[in-house]
């Protein structure tokens, strides 16, 4: 079995869908989850949508923010994310980008002799389409080795 079928048994369908997939021969099935896999590009969900229209100064600003807090991965989809101490950044960057804003508590920690007091610590993340836009929307503001990153997560060649 080719590893492209596999993803057969894991996808979540309805049962009509199921009954349809049963119907079809080998051959038919391992073409049809090649197209599944090509053309699957996540969902947008309307909740995560930017609330204002960024401007030209907001698009270098959060390109500056992205080189020096920002984080970029490609997994299954493409995703973004920044870190700050401070939320009212993260809350910025979400009013214009879209995404979502959470906090997480750091607990304290010892590094050599010194002791780092636990604080919360808020992120701005974005996964999928609306990650994707992002990163060529700051792409030409960023640094060579950023470039590079963001290349490498929106899975173009270098």
């Amino acid at each position: 079995m080719s590893k492209r079928t596999k993803p057969l048994r894991n996808i979540k369908m309805s049962e009509a869908k199921k009954r349809f997939f049963a119907s079809l021969t080998l051959a038919e099935r391992r073409e049809r989850v090649k197209c599944m896999n090509k053309a699957w590009t996540g969902r947008m969900r309307p909740e995560l949508a930017p609330i204002e229209r960024p401007t030209v100064h907001d698009i270098v600003l959060a390109a500056g923010w992205f080189e020096g807090e920002g984080h970029t991965r490609m997994k299954t989809s493409s995703h973004v994310q920044i870190a700050q101490r401070r939320p009212w950044m993260c809350h910025r960057l979400r009013t214009l980008f879209g995404g979502r804003v959470s906090r997480q508590l750091h607990k304290k920690r010892r590094l050599g002799r010194r002791l780092f007091p636990s604080r919360w610590m808020t992120y701005w993340r974005m996964d999928g389409p609306r990650a994707r836009g992002f990163l060529m929307t700051v792409y030409k503001f960023l640094s060579p080795h950023r470039k590079k990153e963001v290349r490498k997560a929106l899975g173009v060649a270098a």
